[in-house]
């Protein structure tokens, strides 16, 4: 009795994150085609020319690869949430493994930025080290969750 209540609990709060996921990555979204589509028009009705930088591109290529590293690890958050929603218990090794690489993600993404940044401004972005200590923890709660894994097999194999 008690476990049907757990998974229904984890199941309703893996419902609620992955709405809550969803308003909260398609809000920035919009700001960000907003934005895109005022700097589009401005650079069309600006009579300066543009000016051509290598670290600006590097800049530039450095951001992309950091968006793609956002849009992966938060694409790994709707798979794991969705998952979560559907399985009998969130430990599970592939929901290990979904973390793992998230965390990989963040981790990745940190000095990227901080090289785009620098290259764009000529200093530190302001917050430095947040995506990074968000991925090593991501990394041990896989770990956590890995163990409950092993934990849950030991279980199953043992009734």
């Amino acid at each position: 009795m008690e476990k049907e209540k757990l998974i229904k609990k984890i199941r309703n709060s893996g419902k609620l994150a992955l709405t809550v996921l969803m308003v909260y990555m398609l809000l920035p979204l919009y700001t960000f085609v907003k934005g895109f589509g005022a700097g589009f028009s401005e650079g069309y009705s600006s009579a300066e020319s543009a000016s051509f930088s290598v670290s600006g591109l590097i800049a530039a290529l450095l951001m992309v690869i950091v968006l793609g590293a956002g849009i992966a690890a938060v694409a790994i958050s709707f798979s794991l949430l969705w998952q979560m929603t559907r399985d009998e218990s969130p430990f599970t090794e592939a929901n290990g493994r979904k973390i793992f690489t998230a965390g990989i993600m963040f981790i990745a993404a940190e000095p990227l930025y901080f090289i785009s940044m620098y290259l764009t401004h000529g200093t530190a972005p302001d917050i430095y080290g947040l995506s990074l200590a968000a991925g090593l923890t991501l990394c041990c709660i896989s770990a956590v969750f890995r163990y409950g894994a092993l934990l849950q097999q030991e279980s199953d194999e043992t009734l």
